[in-house]
């Protein structure tokens, strides 16, 4: 009978083989993609003393390729393919922060359907994965729309590659609590819709001086305004800003002194009657105020006041009864 147990042991699907060295070593070899500086097939070698850690090396080393390379449509899982695309379509795309979220969600709650082969991944299982984890882990409807929202990236990723023809998480529909939620594909052809529509502008820059105010008591007779920030607003396409209607309330005039920045007022922008928003308006300068006119202001305060005019009554009706004596 011959020793079957130094021929080579090959694997499907380019998964590589082992094999029995002349100093009865045995050496692993594995086809694990492309290599991009040559363009030839990268191949690893690793050897080792028995046939057993052989296997379990190929195993490993298999594994590693379908999570990190290029895989088989057909054997593919679920979590394979989710860690192939967060490291190769997300891992440089997104926040470091958005990255880590992504991968917890797999490793703490896609684990039991990351076993299911990506071809065999029917709505039906989404469905009821999302109605367990709101149900019996009382998940908010907030979070599982996050937890969607990866998945539903990640399966489009492989329907674009072919990989499924279409994309399950678009016929699921998110547990909600009572409150209608639109499933995913619907929301997402909203937000379509509203960004060919809609477009944020600028309406008011910090530097445009909206109007001059009368100031009273100052040798400078007006100090101009302007908003207190720059002002964008989510408009419909094809607005001209110079169309929305300002409405001023402002405080005039105004009594020096005057400081850079105080508030004289507000502006509110409407669209067909709707106000939109409505900003402070503030002094772009220092007005110093008039000691002289200040004086002045303060004499005849003094003598518009109640008790001066009630003293005076008082005075001039005792020089009438004396004149009339």
């Amino acid at each position: 009978m011959k020793d079957t147990s130094k021929k080579a042991m090959r694997r499907g699907h380019n998964e590589g083989n082992i094999r029995q060295r002349t100093d009865g070593r045995w050496e692993v070899r594995l086809s694990a993609g492309i290599d991009y500086k040559t363009g030839k097939p990268r191949r690893t070698s690793t050897c080792c003393n028995t046939r057993q850690e052989a296997i379990a090396i190929l195993q490993q080393q298999a594994h590693e390729v379908r999570t990190q390379g290029w895989r088989d449509p057909m054997s593919v899982t679920l979590g394979e393919w989710y860690e192939y695309w967060l490291d190769t379509y997300m891992k440089d795309t997104v926040k470091q922060s958005t990255y880590a979220s992504y991968r917890s969600y797999l490793n703490k709650h896609f684990c039991v359907l990351g076993k299911i082969l990506l071809k065999k991944l029917e709505p039906h299982t989404l469905q009821e994965f999302y109605n367990y984890k709101f149900r019996e882990e009382g998940l908010s409807p907030k979070t599982l729309r996050n937890y969607h929202m990866a998945l539903h990236k990640c399966l489009q990723q492989a329907v674009k590659e072919h990989l499924l023809v279409y994309n399950p998480c678009d016929a699921v529909t998110l547990p909600s609590g009572g409150t209608q939620v639109q499933s995913f594909s619907e929301t997402s052809r909203l937000f379509d819709w509203g960004f060919e529509n809609f477009s944020y502008q600028t309406v008011l820059e910090e530097a445009e001086l909206v109007k001059e105010v009368s100031v009273a008591l100052s040798k400078v007779d007006h100090v101009s305004v302007h908003p207190a920030a720059d002002v964008e607003l989510l408009l419909p396409k094809g607005t001209d800003p110079a169309s929305l209607e300002r409405t001023l309330d402002l405080e005039s005039p105004v009594d020096a002194p005057v400081t850079e920045g105080q508030v004289l007022g507000t502006l509110s922008l409407s669209l067909e009657g709707e106000v939109l928003t409505t900003v402070d308006l503030l002094a772009s300068h220092d007005v110093e105020a008039s000691g002289l006119l200040l004086f002045w202001r303060n004499v005849r305060n003094f003598f518009s006041s109640t008790a001066v005019k009630v003293t005076q009554r008082i005075c001039l009706c005792h020089l009438l009864i004396k004149y009339a004596k």
